[in-house]
């Protein structure tokens, strides 16, 4: 079993584009993915699969399509992925600059 971010792009932004975070939780459920997590109403996930990035983020923008009424594009990575992206912020230590 692998954990997986999938971050939805454009969800919960406009009143046609709404996907609470339950819904999507019991659809990754029903779908047979496992120990789904969001945040707030974001469209973070965390969720853990033995499918690989690809076919989750497939499923995921399928099952959506098919719930929803609405496209909704979907990033996957590996949740060990993560702190490669970490290391590579080329901000990191600097001040909050506003």
């Amino acid at each position: 079993m692998i954990a997986f971010v999938a971050l939805l792009r454009g969800i919960n932004v406009g009143f046609a584009r709404k996907l609470p975070m339950a819904d999507l939780r019991a659809l990754c459920l029903k779908r047979g993915l496992h120990r789904p997590e969001t945040y707030i109403q974001s469209g973070n996930l965390i969720v853990d699969a033995e499918i690989d990035a690809d076919e989750r983020r497939i499923l995921l923008e399928r099952e959506i399509k098919a719930r929803f009424a609405f496209n909704v594009d979907v990033v996957v990575r590996a949740a060990k992925a993560w702190q490669k992206y970490i290391d590579a912020n080329p901000f990191a230590g600097e001040d909050d600059v506003r």
